[in-house]
């Protein structure tokens, strides 16, 4: 299945995915309606927690998932739930000072579409920045 189809199943259920900076590994809380927790799933690729989750084999490159690299400058912060009171957002960060600015998520839809366009988000701020911190190479 495809993530879209893998975050719609998901959908069904009241829960919060984040990824946790400090533990490098994302995380899954599934709810029930009185925001009990009924489960929770850790792990260092999206891909493997979905299918933890779900028990089915989920489409997601790896390789879309930049910010697992040794050299560490590449981070994210991203959380998302469909509950009440959720802050979600979607960060990355090039160590130590630069990030994108849109980081507020407008629906799941959102998520989904930058999760799988994510490689492309580092490659901007990564431009972005080489753009502001050398501005003569820019013209080159």
């Amino acid at each position: 299945m495809k993530l879209s189809e893998a975050f719609k199943k998901l959908d069904r259920e009241a829960f919060n995915i984040n990824y946790n900076i400090n533990k490098s590994q994302w995380e899954l809380v599934i709810f029930n309606q009185d925001f009990d927790i009924l489960e929770e799933y850790e792990n260092k690729y999206l891909k493997d927690l979905l299918e933890s989750y779900l028990k089915e084999t989920v489409e997601f490159n790896h390789s879309n998932e930049p910010y697992i690299i040794e050299d560490r400058a590449r981070k994210i912060k991203i959380n998302f739930g469909n509950t009440e009171d959720e802050e979600n957002i979607f960060e990355i960060i090039l160590d130590p000072c630069f990030s994108n600015l849109n980081t507020e998520l407008k629906d799941l839809k959102d998520l989904i579409k930058r999760l799988e366009n994510i490689n492309q988000e580092f490659r901007d701020l990564e431009m972005s920045t080489s753009e502001r911190l050398y501005p003569a190479r820019a013209y080159l």
